[in-house]
């Protein structure tokens, strides 16, 4: 799946499901953090991570100003980040990742 795709379903997934900060899903079926999104859209699952799941989230991280991946998780975890702007960091990772791909984000957006 490629990074953009990834994105994408990560926003689609917080959006249905809600945001929570602090664990990956709060219960199965339930709300989802930044990195829950982003394992669930690459691996249907909310609790598995890997290598892959750290540079999708390291996206998000540039898009943010946040140095890296960790640097994104605790972004999500402050007191004050919304399931709104969650949902704005992918969508706008989603698009530079578009780009990257040589898509143009008019196309699939």
């Amino acid at each position: 799946m490629k990074a953009s795709e990834v994105l994408l379903k990560a926003a689609d997934f917080m959006a249905s499901r809600g945001h929570c900060k602090g664990t990956f899903e709060r219960e199965p079926g339930g709300a989802l953090c930044l990195a829950g999104a982003i394992q669930l859209a690459a691996w249907g699952d909310a609790n598995h991570w890997n290598g892959f799941s750290d540079d999708i989230t390291a996206r998000v991280a540039e898009v943010i100003d946040g140095a890296d991946y960790v640097a994104a998780i605790r972004w999500n975890n402050e007191p004050l980040t919304t399931a709104g702007q969650v949902i704005a960091a992918l969508d706008a990772a989603a698009i530079v990742a578009l780009q990257e791909e040589g898509i143009e984000p008019e196309d699939v957006l």
